[in-house]
């Protein structure tokens, strides 16, 4: 007969892993309704060492089955049936986004133009993309499964025979005269998809909610074996709690849940976020006022979402994990220790920046050197400013900056094979 050994099970809730689970005393029926993919180890007195079946493939069976037979009980029954196992035990394989100094990674980078030859004569100033290059490189392929940043900040990126395309890279480049490139590779998970966001995806059903509280998307693509996210102003949003799949093309995010004013704050001297000045300035003497009835508008958030740096991301993937491993405080400019294993993955920073870096060993730490990692301390930090009428950038004068706190993020997904 069969004898249950372990089961291995992916759950139906989203961003949650293959799990290890006695489920010998749980009826066998309800399995499929409960998980995604449920896999039996079992032995059996005529195979030799362990199999593994997967009931969805043995699904025809369990119709006659009665709703209290329990998993154990089921395979004793089938003893003299040939059940559809696979010799081998199911283990688990981890796919994670992997973040590379695009200097590091051996690429050149050129100011271009939006549109046309990369070697057009135009000036400088004119031309708002960063043009990437390396031998050796496909660069569709690249586009296909990357992000890029600047400066900490996701932009997207295009591509064509003659390379990569960071749009309004350069505009970004001019704001600080700086450009700290990165890439975001999925490749290890799936193919990356990036859609605009216009003013008619944008909606709220509730006429009594602003969109500052919190917004729906309607996707112009079905969600289906697809992980969502979004960019907003240049801070990346991936299987995170504050961004939620809630129909085949609706997308949820909860606005609450992001410090997108404390962001704006630093955020306006890194990329051009002109279009919601507007929106803030009490004074043309005083441009750090914030005049939040005007800065929670409707009509503001439209533009936060209509910016270049704010579009969605949809990864092929069925589902996705996140992990962050701390790196320790250095207390230095710039810099971020770890221990261990190499440094792979995206830095991110404490409002959710995520600088690219270089990494270097020294005397068996990691050393992560990035271009800043100071976060301002501010006045409006320590009361609920949402209920004020303005707020401005005063910082507190006792401590007014201390050094970011720094996490390696591990987007991330798993797939079973048996072996």
């Amino acid at each position: 007969m069969y004898e249950y050994q372990y089961a291995m099970l992916k759950h139906r809730l989203p961003n949650v892993r293959y799990e290890e689970k006695d489920i010998r005393d749980l009826p066998v029926k309800t399995m499929l309704q409960a998980y995604t993919e449920v896999y039996l180890v079992v032995t059996h007195p005529a195979l030799e060492g362990k199999h593994t079946l997967r009931l969805r493939d043995a699904e025809a069976l369990l119709v006659p089955v009665l709703d209290t037979v329990t998993v154990a009980q089921w395979l004793i029954d089938n003893a003299n049936t040939t059940l559809p196992t696979i010799t081998g035990e199911p283990k688990v394989k981890q796919f994670d986004a992997l973040a590379r100094d695009i200097w590091q990674a051996g690429f050149k980078a050129d100011l271009c133009v939006a549109k046309g030859s990369p070697f057009n004569d135009a000036t400088d100033y004119d031309k708002p993309d960063i043009w990437l290059t390396r031998d050796d490189t496909d660069y569709v392929d690249l586009q296909r499964h990357c992000l890029a940043t600047v400066n900490g900040l996701v932009h997207r990126l295009d591509a064509d025979s003659d390379g990569a395309y960071i749009k309004d890279g350069g505009v970004t480049f001019r704001k600080t005269q700086n450009a700290m490139l990165g890439l975001i590779s999925f490749k290890n998970i799936g193919r990356v998809h990036t859609v605009s966001i216009t003013p008619e995806m944008v909606y709220q059903p509730n006429p009594t909610r602003l969109l500052s509280d919190q917004f729906y998307l309607k996707l112009p693509f079905d969600t289906t074996n697809k992980v969502v996210g979004i960019v907003i102003g240049g801070y990346l949003h991936l299987a995170s709690r504050d961004v939620k799949v809630i129909g085949p093309h609706t997308l949820r995010v909860d606005m609450k849940r992001i410090p997108f004013l404390e962001r704006y704050m630093e955020s306006r001297y890194l990329i051009n976020q002109s279009a919601l000045e507007r929106f803030h300035e009490v004074s043309p003497t005083n441009p750090t006022d914030y005049d939040l009835q005007n800065f929670h508008s409707n009509e503001c958030m439209l533009e936060l979402l209509g910016l270049s740096q704010s579009f969605v991301v949809a990864i092929e993937a069925d589902h996705m994990t996140v992990d962050t491993i701390q790196t320790s405080r250095t207390f230095l400019p710039g810099r971020f220790y770890l221990e261990g294993e190499v440094p792979l993955w995206p830095l991110r920073t404490q409002l959710g920046l995520l600088p690219s870096y270089i990494k270097e060993e020294e005397n068996k730490v990691w050393v992560l050197r990035t271009d800043n990692n100071l976060h301002q301390h501010r006045l409006m930090d320590t009361y609920n400013y949402r209920w004020q009428p303005k707020v401005d950038e005063k910082r507190i004068s006792a401590e007014p900056v201390t050094f970011h706190r720094g996490e390696l993020v591990k987007w991330g997904t798993s797939t079973l094979i048996i072996e």
